[in-house]
């Protein structure tokens, strides 16, 4: 009987701690969100370096549609917000239309990448 209340026990304390993991899990999904912004770039090398930019912690998924200029991420919101994400994307000479590119960052991008200049080519 000693036994047996022991297994009980080791049984219940190991569902318990299960059920807290999942519960921890569930809420750290409900912190995922998607979101899509434009994006201004022209080529393939733009799409590296956008996407590139967004690979930080608490982004699950970023991908840059170089047809339509729109970034989709899948990222936690208790780690970023959608600003933070744009501003990432200007540190590497990008606009968004809520975040200007930061300057020097465009000005040493590859000329295929000036989208700015893109009426020159």
């Amino acid at each position: 009987m000693k036994y047996f209340i022991i297994i009980i026990s080791f049984l219940f304390v190991g569902l318990t701690s299960i059920a807290q993991e999942k519960a921890t899990e569930k809420s750290a999904d409900s912190k995922v969100v998607e979101t899509s912004f434009w994006v201004d770039g022209v080529c393939g090398m733009c799409k590296n370096t956008i996407e590139t930019a967004l690979d930080v912690k608490g982004v699950r998924f970023a991908e840059w549609d170089q047809q339509t200029g729109i970034a989709k991420v899948i990222y936690r919101s208790d780690k970023l917000s959608e600003m933070e994400l744009k501003k990432l994307v200007s540190k590497v000479g990008y606009r968004t239309k809520d975040v200007k590119e930061n300057k020097e960052a465009y000005e040493n991008l590859p000329f295929c990448c000036q989208y700015k200049e893109r009426k020159k080519h």
